[in-house]
């Protein structure tokens, strides 16, 4: 097994020296949010960091959608998952460094790197992406528009 030289662990450290305060900067908001979750609502703002009878009663109000706000908050809930599984372009981007194992996002982005960029390619590819989300939306049409305009609609 290889040492690791002085510069591998001068590159891990930086990693570690920015990745810590971001990884710290995404927990806290995720602990407030589950802090509430378990909260009663009388306790919610009472400024401690644990409350003093934690409940699951908000996950079953959610679950059920016993709130008028809950309506149509699965349909809302699926269309953000959909649209979130296609905007994977900037992770992936940033996290993958070798050239052969990179999403189809990526080696579109690829193409615009070259100094004569094959235009004829680069459409092709991207008219071939753009099939499945548009045939998906086609489909599930009356549902999608009717989730994203639930909330903006008094009825």
């Amino acid at each position: 097994m290889k040492l690791p030289t002085l510069r591998e662990i001068g590159t891990e450290a930086r990693l570690l020296l920015i990745g810590i305060p971001v990884f710290i900067w995404t927990m806290v908001p995720i602990y407030h949010m589950f802090l509430f979750a378990i909260s009663p609502k009388e306790d919610a703002f009472s400024g401690k960091l644990w409350p003093d009878h934690p409940t699951l009663h908000n996950f079953e109000i959610v679950f059920r959608e016993q709130h008028y706000f809950l309506r149509d908050f699965y349909v809302q809930f699926w269309n953000s998952a959909v649209l979130l599984a296609w905007n994977e372009y900037l992770y992936a981007f940033l996290l993958l460094s070798n050239d052969r194992d990179i999403t189809l996002p990526v080696a579109l982005g690829n193409f615009l790197a070259a100094d004569d960029s094959p235009w004829e390619l680069l459409m092709t590819t991207g008219f071939i992406y753009a099939l499945p989300p548009a045939a998906i939306y086609y489909v599930f049409k009356r549902y999608m528009v009717g989730g994203l305009t639930a909330g903006a609609v008094k009825s």
